[in-house]
């Protein structure tokens, strides 16, 4: 009787100890198969292949995410793009605002003839970048645009730079070797380079009549013989041989500023110097286009197509 009472109290509270292991036990059951769910809804098995710790990996500090950043702007950083987005949304774009013109001449055999036209959309918000676009063809051609003189000036070695059509302008693409040495962009000035050399298609004439420069007359100025004479020449001609009678003060005049690189100096900073056009050469010996049968692309420096044209 002493020993019933004695472990009595004992028993009783080994029946408690085994209920509340009961409990805890289905507690854990529970809280397992809830992380469960949460394993499976957030990516399972998927997500065990991704490197990150995190469910959804947090932004960058600055709040920037890596699908905010460009592929340049990544590749300027020193890293890599994680994906090529950036890439197809910029090819989609020049889609849309670059086209071929007329592919009239490119089938020409003379290669200094040979040309293509690409032009670029008024409607594009931006100029776009054409060295390194690729330009394709039927037989495995694949040639890379190269670079330019924004202004061209003569007896000098000048600094080639990357060739960027402005909005609504056109880029004329020639096979052959440049009549100057350069491919190079339009301007004001740039008829007077016609008058010794063969460009096709010819380079537009537009500079200033010599009658409407900023010319000396009047009191210790151009006497009426000069004046008439200067009336009479054409615009973006050099004067190759003057009347004897002609004044020294006119024929010096002539002689040193009805030229390009007068010209030049003269205009280099008017609002309009600059013609919406390149002239852009290959520096090919060979034809490269076909007379028929001919499919001409163009494409990004990743070789995404962006345009062609097939005749």
């Amino acid at each position: 009787m002493v020993a019933r009472l004695v472990f009595a109290p004992f028993a009783k509270y080994s029946i408690y100890m085994e209920a509340d292991a009961k409990k805890d036990l289905i507690f854990l059951i529970l809280f397992l198969i809830g992380l469960g769910f949460v394993w499976y809804y957030t990516g399972g098995l998927n997500r065990e292949s991704s490197n990150s710790p995190f469910v959804i990996p947090p932004h960058p500090i600055g709040g920037i995410s890596s699908g905010d950043i460009s592929k340049e702007e990544v590749s300027g950083m020193g890293g890599s793009p994680s994906n090529d987005t950036s890439v197809v949304a910029t090819t989609q774009l020049l889609k849309d605002v670059i086209s071929f013109g007329s592919t009239y001449n490119a089938k020409e055999t003379d290669t200094e003839k040979e040309y293509i036209e690409i032009k670029l959309s008024s409607k594009s918000v931006d100029k776009v970048l054409l060295t390194g676009l690729r330009l394709k063809g039927v037989y495995n051609l694949d040639l890379p645009i190269g670079e330019g003189v924004k202004l061209y000036w003569p007896g000098i070695t000048n600094t080639k730079e990357s060739i960027f059509l402005e909005p609504g302008g056109k880029a004329i693409i020639t096979t052959g070797q440049s009549p100057i040495g350069y491919s190079f962009r339009l301007n004001k000035c740039t008829g007077y380079l016609e008058q010794f050399q063969d460009f096709n298609p010819s380079l537009p004439k537009e500079c200033l009549y010599p009658k409407d420069e900023n010319i000396p007359s009047g009191p210790g100025g151009f006497d009426d013989k000069c004046l008439d004479y200067i009336d009479r020449l054409p615009r973006c001609e050099i004067v190759k041989t003057m009347p004897a009678d002609l004044s020294s003060v006119c024929q010096e005049y002539l002689s040193t500023k009805v030229n390009y690189k007068s010209c030049v100096e003269t205009h280099r900073e008017d609002p309009d110097f600059y013609k919406n056009e390149w002239r852009i050469f290959l520096g090919r010996s060979d034809e490269l286009w076909k007379d028929r049968r001919e499919t001409i692309e163009i494409s990004d420096q990743s070789g995404n197509l962006i345009k062609s044209v097939s005749y």
